[in-house]
C-alpha cells in the first residue's frame, strides 16, 4: 500500500478487512509474488533443508507454484527423501510408518496448545460456510469438494487393480477396515 502512496493503515496493516487485502494484491501482483517466494526460499533454507530436518535428509525436491483464482499462489511439492521406503522393495507397513512419522491429521488439542489449535483451524479446514467457489454450478445446495470428509481411522496404500473382482473386493477390504 505505502508503494501505491496509500498510508492509511501505515500503523496498523491489520485492520484491512479481507476484500481489501486482496485488492492490495491484485493491484500489486510483483510484489505480491516476490514475497511469495521470498517465503518460500526462506522455509526451504531455514527449515526443511536446515539442520532440523523435519521431513529427513531431503535429497532433492521439485514444487509447482500455481495461483488460485482470487491471485493468491500455493505449492505442490515432491521430495526425495534419503533413506524412504520404496513401493517396489519395502512393505506396506514400512511405508505406512514413514508416513506416519511425519505426517498427520489430527487436530492440536487446545488446552495443551491453543497457538497451533487456532493455526490449523484457520488454515487447514475446509471452511464450514462453504464458499461460492464449493457450490460452482447454479443447483449446486452441498460442498463440490463433499465436504466435510469422513475420518480415515490410519493411513493405508492403494494399489492399482486390474478387473472388477479385484476392484470390488479391495473396495471392500478399504470398508472393513475402517
Amino acid at each position: 500500500m505505502k508503494q501505491q502512496g496509500d498510508c492509511r493503515y501505515e500503523s496498523d496493516i491489520q485492520n484491512i478487512d479481507y476484500k481489501e487485502k486482496c485488492e492490495v494484491l491484485k493491484s500489486n501482483p510483483v510484489t505480491a509474488v516476490q514475497m511469495f517466494y521470498h517465503r518460500v526460499d526462506l522455509f526451504f533454507k531455514l527449515i526443511l533443508l536446515g539442520p532440523a530436518q523435519p521431513l529427513g535428509k531431503i535429497k532433492d525436491y521439485f514444487y509447482r507454484v500455481e495461483f488460485q483464482a482470487r491471485g493468491a499462489p500455493h505449492l505442490h511439492c515432491l521430495f526425495w527423501v534419503e533413506n524412504a521406503p520404496r513401493l517396489d522393495t519395502h512393505s506396506h507397513a514400512e511405508i505406512v510408518d514413514f508416513i506416519d512419522r511425519y505426517i498427520s491429521g489430527k487436530m492440536p488439542n487446545e488446552t495443551d496448545d491453543p497457538e497451533l489449535h487456532e493455526i490449523v483451524s484457520s488454515v487447514q479446514m475446509h471452511s464450514p460456510n462453504h464458499s461460492a467457489s464449493c457450490r460452482k454450478g447454479k443447483t449446486r445446495k452441498k460442498c463440490r469438494f463433499n465436504f466435510p470428509k469422513p475420518c480415515c481411522p490410519g493411513t493405508f496404500i492403494v494399489e492399482p487393480v486390474e478387473n472388477k473382482d479385484e476392484k470390488r473386493s479391495a473396495s471392500e477390504k478399504l470398508l472393513q477396515q475402517w
